[in-house]
């Protein structure tokens, strides 16, 4: 059996710093009225820096720290310095929502950056959206981000999560697995139904659409309580 495991949001990518850098390329631009004679252009961040997900949350503002020092070392910007404002979510929505709120009533606020997780990504998508402040950058592949057309204030500069479980499926099944020997084990949430989708979605373009007869195991956010999804898995 082959296991497609979407147990947490995937790890930050080693060029973090050039992946923002791109990002911060997008905010310098955006002189809005309220910015363009301040020498510091401040940008926000919703993430995890407490509870099970902060490593990875800490590892994104890390690396979004990273790319302002460097933007902030360069003579050719003229004086102009880039800083951040993190608020914690914990990776939970009802956490992120607020902190969008936040950082969007902020004047001196400029843009959202590298926001992560796919669940608080759903509740900061229509935030950004309604108070008008871009969202750059949110460590996440989930469709929400990428509707068609496009929200005005949504950027992304990651593969969604249909493009990387499309690979998966593609790689699983030219390797000589069949699609009746794949299971899934995801979050309970819509990281996990966003990783679930993409995979029924590529599944279905190779020919096999007896999704349901898959054996699907799911396990709640933030929590260690994987047996039963664990079991389910082992047992099939």
């Amino acid at each position: 059996m082959s296991l497609i495991n979407t147990t947490r949001e995937s790890k930050f990518s080693r060029p973090a710093s050039k992946l923002f850098a791109m990002s911060l390329g997008i905010a310098s631009l955006m002189s809005l009225s309220t910015h363009v004679y301040s020498s510091e252009i401040t940008l926000g961040m919703s993430t995890a820096l407490s509870g099970p997900a902060q490593a990875l949350g800490k590892g994104v503002k890390l690396g979004v720290e990273v790319a302002f020092k460097e933007f902030n070392a360069e003579s050719r910007n003229s004086g102009k310095t880039l800083s951040l404002k993190a608020l914690d979510d914990g990776y939970e929505p009802k956490r992120a929502a607020p902190n969008m709120h936040q950082l969007a009533e902020n004047k001196d606020i400029l843009a959202v950056i590298g926001n992560v997780g796919t669940p608080t990504a759903i509740v900061s998508v229509p935030v950004a959206n309604k108070d008008k402040i871009p969202l750059l950058g949110a460590f996440t592949g989930a469709g929400v981000l990428r509707k068609s057309p496009p929200d005005r204030y949504i950027f992304n500069y990651r593969a969604s999560y249909a493009e990387e479980t499309a690979s998966m499926i593609d790689g699983i099944l030219d390797s000589g697995i069949k699609p009746e020997e794949i299971a899934f084990f995801t979050q309970n949430d819509g990281y996990g139904d966003a990783g679930f989708s993409g995979a029924s979605k590529a599944l279905k373009n190779r020919g096999f659409d007896n999704i349901d007869s898959l054996i699907h195991g799911r396990y709640e956010r933030n929590t260690t309580n994987v047996e039963a999804a664990a079991e389910l898995i082992l047992e099939s």
